[in-house]
């Protein structure tokens, strides 16, 4: 958990990007990869502050939270250092695709991957909350033109190319599965209903927040640990009505 300090006298970020793909198409099935590279002048990101009045008045606040005089005898931990928005030369490079087919003429199979890799310019670190290599993959099955039913798998990579200037936490890669049906009741109400994460599994989503607080409502010790990353969402339950008029 850290404190971020602003700039007024920040400058706008300035990209150059260059990139290239291709679509294909055929009667059954589609694919449309992409790569990147993206080069960002003055790109906006929180940088540790150690000195001036921001730092130390972190320092003292930290002092008091902690007790036993904590930042003075650790003034570097990342607890007692703010970090402050500023101008790094940073760069984007990376990779995506759109794919899918028809398996028959019911059955169809889509999906996409992305990867991307973000890394500081200015000097040898990741930048902060860079998307894992991932993918969702749909499997469905279209009966009647008035009802279909989804299978879905969202797949994540493990993280660990993280900001070390940041004290970015890394994290593992992980698996969802979710269900949903869709029934149009007339040619403009639609009824959808699903599960996510069926399996209830527990994960923590990259570019997921850090817990805050210590305590609940009640009182009661905190189930995640204070500035520990939090958890994704668990298994639940959905019904949804949309109409067009």
């Amino acid at each position: 958990m850290r404190t971020y300090v602003g700039d007024v006298n920040l400058s706008p970020e300035t990209s150059y990007n260059i990139d290239a793909g291709f679509d294909w198409k055929s009667e059954r099935a589609y694919f449309t990869p992409r790569v990147f590279y993206k080069r960002v002048k003055n790109y906006i990101q929180g940088t540790p502050l150690n000195s001036g009045a921001a730092y130390n008045f972190r320092k003292m606040q930290g002092n008091m939270i902690k007790g036993g005089g904590f930042c003075t005898a650790n003034p570097s931990n990342p607890f007692c250092v703010p970090l402050q928005f500023s101008n790094v030369d940073a760069e984007f490079y990376g990779a995506d695709a759109g794919f899918g087919m028809n398996v028959t003429e019911h059955i169809a199979l889509d999906g996409t991957v992305s990867y991307v890799r973000g890394k500081r310019k200015d000097i040898t670190d990741n930048l902060y909350r860079i998307a894992p290599l991932n993918s969702v993959i749909n499997l469905s099955y279209y009966g009647d033109s008035d009802w279909s039913v989804s299978a879905q798998s969202m797949l994540y990579g493990k993280q660990d190319k993280v900001s070390t200037s940041n004290s970015e936490m890394r994290t593992g890669g992980y698996s969802v599965f979710n269900l949903q049906g869709r029934y149009a009741m007339k040619r403009n109400i639609v009824l959808s209903a699903g599960v996510n994460n069926i399996l209830d599994r527990f994960y923590k989503d990259h570019l997921g927040g850090y817990n805050r607080v210590s305590t609940d409502v009640n009182g009661q010790a905190s189930a995640v640990a204070k500035g520990a990353r939090l958890p994704g969402q668990g298994r639940n339950f959905f019904i949804r009505v949309a109409g067009t008029f």
